[in-house]
């Protein structure tokens, strides 16, 4: 099933009084393009971090790298949280398992 950026809670700035996520319009089915998203997003960052002809500071590489991969943060805070039936949760995890991710920025 496939879930367009437009109708996706976490393409979108949560606009309660905390900032909070929205989980009554988060549904399963936001959280793959999200992830997917939010992969991508964060490799290109990684790849410009590591192929920066720059020398390196703690600035653009250490700062950089931890403030990279913001989708990615967003999504994984509801995802590794009670709020999804185990059930449920389990069958995502299995579909896509983030450990890709570790993988990449631990190699690049």
């Amino acid at each position: 099933m496939g879930c367009a950026k437009t109708d996706n809670p976490f393409f979108e700035t949560y606009k309660n009084k905390f900032g909070a996520p929205p989980f009554d319009k988060i549904k399963n089915e936001h959280y793959m393009p999200a992830f997917k998203e939010g992969i991508k997003q964060q490799t290109a960052e990684v790849d410009s971090i590591a192929n920066s002809t720059d020398a390196p500071t703690f600035d653009n590489t250490i700062a950089k790298l931890d403030f990279s991969g913001v989708l990615l943060k967003k999504v994984s805070s509801v995802f590794y949280t009670p709020a999804i039936p185990m059930k449920a949760w389990r069958k995502l995890q299995l579909k896509f398992h983030l450990s890709y991710l570790n993988i990449t920025i631990t190699f690049t």
